[in-house]
Formats: structure tokens, C-alpha cells, sequence
């Protein structure tokens, strides 16, 4: 399987990102409504979307990866917690897991660049 930067897993974390930033403006709205009453907390639904194509080996080459990520977009759930329950740790949790998440995509993706520039320069300074 080859990798390219315009390739699928470029588009995955393209979306992974997007849906990182989704998930943060969703967290910072719950945190902000947190005394409301009535608000129901949001969630955005990314992952479990990519782990369901995963779990189904739904993906099978390129191609068809390229065709199931199209088909991805996060969506926004209803959170429903239990009564006693502080949501305002849980959302300050949920918003320190997701800036960790964020920044690691960052990270992966940089270093990806970083090895593919060494690729193209033949390993020249």
C-alpha cells in the first residue's frame, strides 16, 4: 500500500482534524451552557464512525478507503449523563483529551511531511 500526500490517509487526517475542531467548539458550548437549564450536552460522533468501517474490513485497498472516507463527516450527538453526575469535570476532561488528540495529529502529520521532504531531497541537507 503507498502512501502520498494527496493520498487517503492524508484525507483521513484532514478529517480527523476537522473533527478535533468540531469537537472542541461542541466541548467549550457544553462547558458554557453547563448551568442551563434543560441544555443537553453534545458529542461529536468521528471515531466510532471510522471504527465501524474498520470492524466491518470495509476497507480492503486505496480505492475503496478513498470512497468510505468521503462518505465520513462527524456528526453531532446528544450526551445524556447520569444524575449526580459533575458534567463540568467531564467536559474539562473531554477538552484536554481533545487538544492532546489535536496536537498529536499535528505532530504525526508534520513528521510525515518532514520524512517525505528527506524522500524527495534523497536525503540531503
Amino acid at each position: 500500500m503507498s502512501i502520498s500526500l494527496s493520498g487517503p490517509v492524508s484525507s483521513l487526517v484532514e478529517l480527523a482534524l476537522n473533527a478535533s475542531a468540531m469537537r472542541h467548539d461542541v466541548i467549550a458550548n457544553n462547558i458554557a451552557n453547563v448551568n442551563t437549564p434543560g441544555y443537553k450536552p453534545l458529542q461529536v460522533n468521528f471515531e466510532e464512525q471510522i471504527n465501524q468501517m474498520m470492524s466491518a474490513e470495509m476497507i480492503h485497498n486505496d480505492d475503496n478507503l478513498e470512497n468510505l472516507i468521503s462518505t465520513v463527516t462527524p456528526e453531532l450527538i446528544e450526551q445524556d449523563y447520569a444524575s449526580g453526575t459533575n458534567q463540568l469535570d467531564i467536559e474539562m476532561v473531554n477538552m484536554a483529551k481533545n487538544t492532546l488528540h489535536y496536537q498529536t495529529l499535528l505532530k504525526g502529520l508534520s513528521s510525515y511531511g518532514s520524512i517525505t521532504k528527506m524522500a524527495i531531497k534523497e536525503g540531503k541537507s
